[in-house]
């Protein structure tokens, strides 16, 4: 019977979804306490802030020291703190549920990510360790993109793995979409564009090296794209 082995797969589902609520709440927890106000110093918590509260108002992406238009600092991060700041206020509160948010869905991640690679429970332990791993507590309180950095990776190492370990992994097409993410993700952190070399060493590494090169140009013109 498959009864057993769909238990456990319930069982691993509810246990992940409850690391991730004890994520977010001590995420939340530790955020609203610290009370970390961007302002007190110009650095990029400042710069985001005031940078997503223009855009929230419908201002566009503008120096918070001009007025002007700029090309200074990756814009994602600014943009999707702006659609939070749409919805809940224009304030660091919503920052850190936003951090809060992020956090609870790396571990999510994290978990399928180890199951895949160590099994469910590897995966497991890593999500809990995650969840109360301090580092990455602190940073619930800050306004600042390594929060949803950290999931976007975690989200695109775990589209890998599944694509790799896919009959059709040395598909072409099927990395496309793949490098769209990368291209956003590097709109967050720009040091995450050297992802798109990823899957191709990947297959190089296993002796697929015409594979890998087809894989290398639908990644990088899918970053390219974004």
């Amino acid at each position: 019977s498959d009864m057993p082995a769909v238990c456990a797969r319930t069982f691993d589902a509810r246990a992940a979804l409850a690391i991730a609520a004890l994520a977010f709440v001590i995420r939340c927890a530790w955020g609203l306490a610290a009370g970390v106000t961007p302002g007190a110093a110009f650095d990029d918590s400042l710069w985001y802030h005031r940078v997503a509260t223009t855009l929230a108002a419908g201002s566009g992406y503008t120096s918070p020291i001009s007025g002007q238009p700029t090309a200074a600092w990756p814009p994602g991060y600014p943009f999707v703190l702006a659609l939070g700041y749409r919805l809940l206020g224009a304030g660091p509160a919503t920052a850190v549920v936003m951090n809060a948010v992020f956090g609870a869905l790396t571990c999510l991640l994290v978990a399928r990510l180890g199951a895949r690679l160590a099994g469910p429970r590897a995966g497991l332990l890593a999500a809990a360790l995650l969840a109360c791993y301090p580092g990455h507590v602190f940073f619930a309180a800050l306004v600042l993109s390594e929060t949803l950095f950290t999931c976007l990776v975690c989200g695109l190492l775990l589209a890998a793995v599944a694509r790799l370990a896919g009959a059709l992994a040395a598909r072409p097409l099927r990395w496309l979409a793949w490098g769209i993410g990368v291209g956003a993700t590097a709109l967050v952190r720009a040091e995450s564009v050297v992802l798109v070399l990823v899957p191709a060493v990947s297959l190089a590494w296993a002796g697929e090296r015409r594979a890998a090169a087809r894989i290398l140009a639908a990644t990088a013109v899918g970053a390219l794209l974004a």
